[in-house]
C-alpha cells in the first residue's frame, strides 16, 4: 500500500517547513537504521548442532597366531584388534581440525585430546609411520605394515583414502597372496583371519580407495607414541592439533572421514574435540554469523556463556569412546538413539549382504510399521506389521540393494526410531 501525504504550504511558512522536513528526514534515517538492524538480527541462523551425524568405530581386523609369528614388524599380539575411527558429517561440511586446547588464564578450563589403551599400541618397526598419509603403498605387502597404528585426516597411505570396508569396491592389496608371509614365511600370507567379530575379510576389502590424500599439518602435537620404535599406551594433549588447512570432506556418499587406525590387545579409549567448516550455502549474512562449529567431548563453563559468540559450540558424548562397552559388534556406532522405542527393536546381522532379521519386541504397544529408507530419505520399502502381541521377527532382503548405508525406520502410532544398516 502506498500512502501519499499532502502538505498545505504558505510562502511565509517556508522556513518552518524546511525545518520540519529536516526533522522528518532525520527520523526516517533513524527508522531505516533500526529496521536494517532488526533485519540483520532476524537473518541470523545458529549453526546446525547435528552437523556431526555420528562417530563410527570399525573393527578392521583381528590378528591371529600367524600374524603374531612375524618378527619383522615387531611384536604383534595374537588377538590384537585393529580399530579404525571415522567421523560421519552432514553433507557439505568439512573437517578442519582435531585438537586439544586450554585457556591459559583459567587452566582448569581445557579440552583434552586423548587416545589410550590399557596395554600398548602396536607400531610396526619395519615400515610403520606416525601418520597414515606417510605409509608407502609399496610396503603394504611387507609383514604387518598394514596393521600399524597412526593418526590421519582422510588418508590411509600416501595415495589411498581410508574408507569403511563395506564402501570398498575395488578389491584388496592387503594380506593373503599380497603378503610376503613375514619372518615366519607363512605360505598363505598374513592377515587372512576370518574372525566374525571383524567386519569383513581383509583379503576381500581392505578399506583403501586410490585418491589424492590431503596434506596434514601438526601443531604442537607429538606423535612419538605412534613411532616405529615406541610401544606406549597413550597420547594426551591440551595444546596440540592435527589439521588440514581449508578443511576436507569425505569421499563416500555418507561424508565419512577416517581419523586414525589403532591396533592393540587392550581396551581402547579416546576423547576427541574437533572443528567443522560450515558450507558457505549454510552461512548467514548477518554480522557475527559463524563459519565453523566446535564439537567437544566435554564442555567447560566458558563454552556456554557469551550469547551468539558461543552458539557454535556443542558437547557430543559419542566423542568419548570405550571399546569395553561393546566388544562384539564389528561396527560400533557412537550416537545411538536413547529413547524407549529405539531399545525395542534390533537388526542383525549388520553389516549385511542379503537378509537382515528385524526383531520387534512385544513391548511395542500399538500399530507397528517399518520402512527401509536411503540416506536421502526416500522410502524403498514399507511394511505394515500391526499390533505385536509377542516378539516378532521380520526378514528384510537387502540383496538387490546397492552397497552403502540405509535406514530401518520403525514407527508406532506416530512415534518412530531408526537404525542404520550397512549393505556391502
Amino acid at each position: 500500500m502506498i500512502t501519499t501525504f499532502h502538505f498545505g504550504i504558505k510562502r511565509q511558512h517556508i522556513t518552518h517547513f524546511d525545518t520540519t522536513m529536516k526533522k522528518l528526514y532525520r527520523s526516517l534515517i533513524a527508522l531505516t537504521l533500526v529496521c536494517t538492524s532488526m533485519t540483520a538480527v532476524a537473518q541470523y541462523t545458529p549453526p546446525d548442532a547435528d552437523a556431526l551425524e555420528n562417530v563410527i568405530v570399525e573393527k578392521y581386523y583381528i590378528s591371529d597366531a600367524s600374524d603374531a609369528c612375524d618378527e619383522d614388524g615387531g611384536s604383534l599380539p595374537e588377538g590384537a584388534v585393529t580399530y579404525r575411527v571415522y567421523l560421519d558429517l552432514k553433507d557439505g561440511y568439512e573437517l578442519e581440525t582435531i585438537y586439544g586446547n586450554q585457556d591459559f588464564n583459567n587452566p582448569e578450563w581445557f579440552h583434552a585430546l586423548k587416545f589410550k589403551t590399557t596395554t600398548s599400541f602396536f607400531n610396526n618397526e619395519d615400515r610403520g609411520e606416525e601418520l597414515g598419509t606417510n605409509i608407502s603403498t609399496g610396503f603394504l605387502g611387507d609383514n604387518t605394515v598394514a596393521l600399524d597404528s597412526w593418526l590421519t585426516i582422510g588418508g590411509a597411505t600416501e595415495d589411498h583414502i581410508g574408507v569403511p570396508e563395506w564402501f570398498d569396491n575395488d578389491g584388496s592389496v592387503v594380506g593373503g597372496t599380497n603378503s610376503d608371509g613375514g619372518s615366519c614365511g607363512t605360505a598363505e600370507g598374513l592377515m587372512i583371519n576370518d574372525d566374525e567379530e571383524a567386519c569383513l575379510l581383509l583379503t576381500d576389502k581392505d578399506g583403501l580407495v586410490a585418491g589424492a590424500v590431503p596434506e596434514i599439518t601438526l601443531v604442537g602435537l607429538d606423535l612419538e607414541v605412534f613411532g616405529d620404535e615406541n610401544s606406549t599406551d597413550s597420547i594426551s594433549t591440551t595444546s596440540g592439533a592435527l589439521a588440514v588447512l581449508g578443511g576436507i570432506g569425505g569421499t563416500t556418499a555418507d561424508n565419512l572421514i577416517l581419523i586414525g587406525q589403532f591396533t592393540t590387545d587392550g581396551v581402547f579409549t579416546f576423547e576427541l574435540n574437533l572443528r567443522l567448516a560450515i558450507p558457505e550455502s549454510e552461512q548467514c549474512d548477518a554480522p557475527g554469523c559463524h563459519t565453523f562449529i566446535d564439537y567437544y567431548a566435554k564442555m567447560v563453563s566458558f563454552d556456554s556463556v557469551g550469547g551468539v559468540e558461543t552458539e557454535n559450540r556443542f558437547e557430543i558424548p559419542a566423542l568419548i569412546f570405550d571399546s569395553s562397552v561393546d566388544e562384539t559388534s564389528c561396527i560400533i556406532i557412537g550416537l545411538e538413539e536413547n529413547d524407549r522405542l529405539a531399545n525395542l527393536f534390533s537388526v542383525y546381522p549388520n553389516p549385511t549382504n542379503d537378509i537382515v532379521r528385524l526383531t520387534l519386541s512385544e513391548q511395542l504397544d500399538g500399530n507397528v510399521t517399518y520402512e527401509i529408507l536411503d540416506l536421502q530419505g526416500r522410502v524403498l520399502e514399507q511394511v505394515f506389521v500391526g499390533d505385536t502381541q509377542s516378539e516378532r521377527i521380520e526378514l528384510i532382503d537387502f540383496s538387490d540393494f546397492s552397497a552403502g548405508a540405509y535406514l530401518v525406520k520403525v514407527s508406532v502410532d506416530g512415534a518412530f526410531a531408526t537404525e542404520r544398516v550397512v549393505k556391502y
